[in-house]
């Protein structure tokens, strides 16, 4: 995995920032993914994926992103339908680049509690998670 990013040297962890993420959105799975496809942290019940097959989704989610963000939606928000759940999918900015926060539970992630769930991602990554109210 990448290096983390300033939120670590706070004291405070991709877990806490993902576990935030969970509760936020209410979803059961949470993971991040750097602009080349990667998995930064993931955190929740992934119901049994293993690794090659949370690299997939991950890979599956970050083009779906990236696709909808040329069809002009600023924020990039995705569901994705899976077998009996939904990987939602938003960009969350850093300044190191892009990064995708996937969200995965019963049904798509709303609106609202996706891009609350980004913005935290994105006040970690920044340093300023305490300032995001997350």
């Amino acid at each position: 995995m990448p290096d983390a990013p300033a939120g670590e040297i706070r004291g405070e962890s991709w877990d806490d920032a993902l576990d935030r993420c969970l509760l936020r959105s209410g979803a059961r799975g949470a993971l991040v993914v750097d602009s080349a496809g990667l998995i930064i942290a993931i955190r929740g019940d992934w119901e049994g994926r293993n690794s090659e097959q949370l690299d997939s989704l991950a890979a599956r989610l970050q083009a779906a992103v990236d696709e909808s963000k040329r069809m002009d939606d600023a924020r990039g928000l995705v569901s994705l339908a899976l077998s009996k759940q939904w990987l939602t999918g938003i960009r969350a900015e850093s300044p190191e680049g892009p990064l995708t926060l996937g969200l995965l539970s019963g049904g798509p992630v709303g609106v609202d509690a996706a891009v609350r769930a980004a913005a935290g991602v994105s006040a970690f990554v920044s340093g300023a998670a305490s300032e995001s109210g997350m």
